[in-house]
């Protein structure tokens, strides 16, 4: 008899009428010895050393996302406007840990302590902090996650500055340059997309990389100036403004406008509205998906009533369907709007900082001539503004008619903005020099 998980065992075990295994159970004291009775946690064993961080609920809870993507050491946070810091709780992608005892987020930065009750159905924690002025000062956050006063999570980020913060969104078509950068004399810092995809068929809110885990190789870090476009333009923004400066730079593969927008808004562009419908069967909140669960369930009542009696009686599937076969909720999604969006923007929603620049490709304006362009590029850019703080300004390209015949500027873009004309003569040096002259 063979009972057990994890490679224990490859024949199966032995089950009786109640579909219990008949493999042996533990008793002691003529109780069952169950995983909430067993006295030692972990099992001591004669002349092993448990690390502490390998068992229990620090070992568990692990790869809690428990800050958002900027989160974390040597990260620069926008100055003179509320800061919201937050992160995962009890459940998030992959994993939804189930207990009954209290829980609680503790919350520690620049002065700032908080204790947040955490209940079983709550999804992410939010620190919203006031406005601080700019200062290369390090500074400290501390979060931690108890479950009945037990650590279970605890994350510590140092060396935090404030300052300006701009996001940069770039597509791979603009090939990478080496620039000669001169130092500012101020804190430049940058972070980058270190994961291989681009894209995600879901939001993810928590993490760029797959893993959760904040030390992974492919997660993106706060690391300082060097030579490339990015940190050519923090240096010269730190040089205007005499702040530490960081620069959160989004590289996406060649993608149309519609990929990075979020779902939400994809409605606002007429020309979107076909994409929508298709992701809107699977997002939860609109009547769309309201109307496919109510098809989901009557395919499961019709089921019960009408298939499994059918197959009893007949000893057959019926209408020479596949065995196995069982209802499911309609899925046939075939758009790639919002893929983009949902990995290299979704977990920095909500921020605030100081611009957002976003750079252009072909493959945004080249299918259609940039018929759509304008009102596509309207709601993409007053869905970053609108999530990124409200008050940054918003610097794009804008394809000049050569490229595009049908092209159009963007009009009703919230706040304040910029176009700069691009032509095919249009490099990454040149378009530095438009978006900050030397």
């Amino acid at each position: 008899v063979s009972y057990g998980t994890g490679g224990i065992g490859f024949r199966p075990a032995l089950y009786n009428k109640a579909l219990l295994p008949a493999a042996p159970f533990i008793y002691f004291d003529q109780k069952l010895v169950t995983s909430e009775t067993w006295p030692d946690r972990p099992m001591k064993i004669a002349g092993h050393t448990v690390d502490p961080s390998t068992v229990g609920l620090i070992n568990e809870y692990r790869k809690m996302p428990i800050l958002r993507t900027q989160f974390r050491d040597n990260a620069i946070l926008q100055a003179d406007m509320p800061i919201t810091i937050s992160g995962a709780t009890v459940a998030w992608p992959g994993y939804s840990p189930s207990y009954t005892t209290p829980a609680e987020i503790r919350f520690d930065f620049a002065g700032i302590k908080k204790t947040i009750p955490v209940t079983s159905n709550m999804q992410e924690w939010s620190v919203t902090v006031p406005a601080m002025p700019a200062s290369a000062e390090p500074k400290t956050l501390r979060v931690s996650f108890y479950i009945n006063g037990e650590l279970a999570h605890d994350r510590l980020c140092n060396n935090i500055l404030i300052g300006d913060v701009y996001y940069v969104a770039s597509p791979m078509e603009k090939k990478p340059s080496t620039f000669s950068v001169a130092p500012s004399g101020s804190p430049v810092r940058i972070m980058t997309r270190k994961a291989k995809r681009a894209t995600a068929e879901t939001p993810a809110r928590y993490m760029i990389s797959t893993s959760t885990e904040p030390n992974n190789r492919f997660a993106s870090t706060w690391d300082d100036a060097t030579t490339d476009f990015a940190s050519a333009l923090g240096q010269r923004l730190a040089k205007k403004s005499g702040r530490p400066t960081g620069i959160i730079h989004m590289t996406s593969d060649a993608v149309p406008l519609l990929s990075w927008i979020p779902f939400t808004d994809l409605a606002k562009a007429p020309s979107l509205k076909a994409d929508y419908e298709n992701l809107a069967q699977v997002e939860p909140g609109n009547p769309i998906y309201d109307a496919n669960v109510r098809r989901y369930i009557g395919a499961w009542k019709s089921y019960w009533s009408d298939f499994v009696p059918s197959m009893i009686t007949t000893r057959a599937v019926p209408n020479k369907e596949p065995w196995g076969t069982y209802p499911m909720l309609a899925s046939k999604v075939t758009t790639k709007a919002s893929q983009t969006h949902n990995l290299l923007a979704s977990s920095f929603t909500p921020s605030s900082f100081k611009g957002i620049i976003f750079l252009t490709g072909p493959s945004m304006f080249a299918h259609d001539q940039g018929a759509n362009f304008a009102t596509e590029f309207t709601v993409l850019a007053n869905s970053l503004v609108r999530d990124f703080g409200g008050k940054a300004k918003f610097i794009y390209t804008l394809p000049a008619s050569s490229l595009a015949a049908k092209i159009s500027a963007p009009a009703g873009i919230q706040g304040e903005s910029q176009a700069i004309e691009v032509t095919n003569e249009s490099t990454l040096s040149t378009l530095l020099d438009q978006i900050c002259p030397p």
